[in-house]
C-alpha cells in the first residue's frame, strides 16, 4: 500500500468527520473509502498470491530439474551397469573358449596323424567339421592367415622361411587362430617368410 493509498484514506475519514454520517458528503466520502480499501486489499492480496505463485513455481522448477537429473543419472547407472554385466559376460564365455578351441588343433593333429589310415581319418574328420561347424554357429571365426600379410594383433610368429613371396607373408599356420565378436580369443601361430 503506498503513502497516496494512506493519504487518501485519510482525507476521505476527515471529510466523513466534517460532513458527518448519514449526510450525503460523508456517505459519499465512506463510499470512496470502502472502495478504495477493498481495491487495495484486492491489490495486496493479488501480489500475495503472485508471490506465493512464484515461490511454488520456483521450487517445482528446482524439484522438476532435480528429477530429471536423478532419471539422467539413474539411466547412465542402468547403462554403465548393463555394458559392466556385458564385459563380465564376454570375459568369462572368451576364457572357457580360449580353454576349448585348443581341441580343434588336437583334432586336426589327430586327422593328420591318422592319415595312414582312412577309415580313422575319416572319424577324425567327421568329428573336427562337427567342432567346426559347432564353434562358427555360436559366432568364432577363424583369424584369416595362409597367404595374408602377418598381423601381430591376430598372429604369433612361431618361425620363419625365406621365400619368393617377400617378407611378411604367412606361409604355414601351426595352430589356428579364433576371435569372438571382434574379441581375440586365441592369435594364429603361424609361419612367416622373410
Amino acid at each position: 500500500m503506498s503513502d497516496l493509498d494512506h493519504d487518501e484514506i485519510r482525507r476521505l475519514a476527515l471529510e466523513v468527520i466534517e460532513r458527518g454520517i448519514g449526510t450525503p458528503e460523508g456517505d459519499s466520502a465512506v463510499a470512496q473509502a470502502e472502495r478504495l480499501i477493498h481495491d487495495m486489499a484486492s491489490t495486496a492480496l493479488a501480489t500475495v498470491l503472485k508471490e506465493a505463485q512464484d515461490s511454488r513455481n520456483t521450487k517445482v522448477g528446482k524439484l522438476e530439474d532435480g528429477l530429471a537429473q536423478w532419471k539422467s543419472d539413474f539411466e547412465n547407472y542402468k547403462r554403465r551397469t548393463a555394458e559392466a554385466e556385458d564385459v563380465k559376460i564376454r570375459n568369462a564365455i572368451g576364457k572357457l573358449l580360449e580353454d576349448f578351441l585348443p581341441l580343434g588343433d588336437n583334432l586336426d593333429r589327430a586327422a593328420a596323424a591318422a592319415d595312414g589310415d582312412p577309415k580313422i581319418y575319416e572319424g577324425i574328420s567327421m568329428v573336427r567339421d562337427a567342432f567346426k561347424t559347432a564353434i562358427a554357429k555360436h559366432g568364432i571365426e577363424t583369424v584369416q592367415a595362409i597367404g595374408c600379410q602377418f598381423n601381430p594383433e591376430v598372429h604369433e610368429a612361431i618361425g620363419t622361411e625365406e621365400t619368393v613371396h617377400g617378407a611378411g607373408v604367412i606361409l604355414d599356420v601351426l595352430e589356428q587362430g579364433y576371435t569372438w565378436r571382434g574379441m581375440l580369443l586365441k592369435p594364429a601361430k603361424v609361419i612367416v617368410s622373410t
